[in-house]
């Protein structure tokens, strides 16, 4: 016989074991109102024979999106793959990124300056060693800016030579400048023969030089810088002419500085 239903049961006690069945008209199955964030939709087969009857939606609320992307210590890292770099290991904290390269890398200066390069905040700090490299070269990234800027088009080659001087300057190994006698020797005798030979738009870069070598042990470059202020105020020929040569044989007897080079290079931001 038929079942009666009772008048005072609800349609959904009939069936307790199962979810009351659904309108197959679409307005039934309108989607939730928009929120104020993102959402992705995913389709649920988990349902009887796989079929899709609902969709869901994942919400992100603006302070998990970025979790999303990659980070950018990821994308440096995907960089270096794709220039054919091999990196065996990357590390990241929350001002800091270190990169330890294979053995056979060779210099990294350039390629610590590439990385740090642009708006890293809060990344105040780039390490790119290769895996046995134990001495660190500390470069300040200022430095830098200053020999970028001086290799711009239309940039004096005395203002790169200034630059690079500045550049090991600042560089320290050990908590000490790089910075080598020879190089300030060097400097200082192609800017006191420009002075000597009448040209005065060097005095502001002999005054950086004199205060340069007053931070070494280098007494002799000192009294040379001093001397050229000198000897071009007196306008005296003879010791014009003795200074001249003496600058010059500066110049040929040590080497113009070079950029550095190192297989442990920090970058300070």
């Amino acid at each position: 016989g038929r079942c009666l239903r009772r008048p005072d049961r609800r349609v959904r006690d009939d069936r307790p074991d199962r979810s009351p069945r659904r309108s197959p008209h679409p307005q039934r199955h309108q989607l939730p109102p928009q929120k104020q964030w993102p959402r992705l939709a995913t389709l649920d087969k988990t349902r009887k024979h796989g079929r899709i009857n609902t969709t869901k939606w994942l919400s992100f609320q603006p302070a998990k999106r970025l979790t999303i992307r990659p980070s950018l210590t990821r994308l440096a890292h995907l960089w270096l793959k794709d220039r054919g770099t091999n990196v065996l290991n990357a590390e990241e904290t929350e001002d800091s990124w270190k990169f330890t390269l294979e053995p056979d890398f060779g210099d990294v200066f350039e390629l610590a300056i590439g990385l740090s390069t642009g708006n890293l905040s809060p990344i105040s700090k780039v390490g790119v060693r290769s895996s046995m490299a134990n001495v660190i070269l500390v470069v300040p990234y200022s430095a830098y800016e200053r020999l970028s800027h001086a290799t711009d088009e239309g940039s004096q080659p005395r203002e790169h030579l200034m630059a690079v001087l500045e550049l090991r300057h600042g560089c320290t190994k050990n908590g000490q400048s790089i910075l080598t006698e020879s190089d300030l020797r060097y400097t200082v005798g192609c800017f006191s023969s420009f002075l000597l030979s009448g040209d005065q738009s060097v005095i502001p870069h002999l005054r950086r030089l004199l205060k340069i070598s007053k931070e070494h042990p280098w007494a002799e470059a000192e009294h040379h810088v001093s001397q050229s202020f000198q000897v071009w105020r007196s306008q005296h020929a003879t010791q014009i002419r003795r200074l001249l040569a003496e600058s010059n044989k500066w110049i040929e007897q040590n080497p113009a500085p070079e950029i550095p080079r190192s297989k442990n290079v920090i970058v300070m931001k």
